[in-house]
């Protein structure tokens, strides 16, 4: 996502129209908007950002966890599993 602000936009933009195709066509009544998480790394450096499609105001936390992890805390844990040996990756929970 480094790489230049266009590419970030055109990441970004990508999942923002997923999400609203999803909200407005694939969503039943009774499920909560959807929201996004990217995550990649480029050039050894993980950057994570959330996408919520145009729901910024709408967000109420409370309704998908007490708290949502902030992007810095997703990159720490993330950075934290990289680091572990290969065989204890898949079973760490944090």
């Amino acid at each position: 996502m480094k790489k230049g602000i266009d590419e970030n936009l055109e990441i970004s933009n990508g999942v923002n129209k997923y999400l609203n195709y999803y909200r407005e066509r694939r969503k039943y009544r009774w499920e909560k908007d959807p929201i996004g998480l990217i995550v990649c790394e480029y050039k050894g450096e993980e950057e994570v950002h959330f996408a919520l499609g145009g729901l910024e105001d709408k967000i109420f936390v409370a309704e998908y966890k007490a708290k949502l992890p902030t992007e810095k805390e997703i990159k720490t844990k993330l950075s934290e599993a990289k680091s572990l040996p290969a065989g204890r990756q898949a079973s760490s929970e944090g």
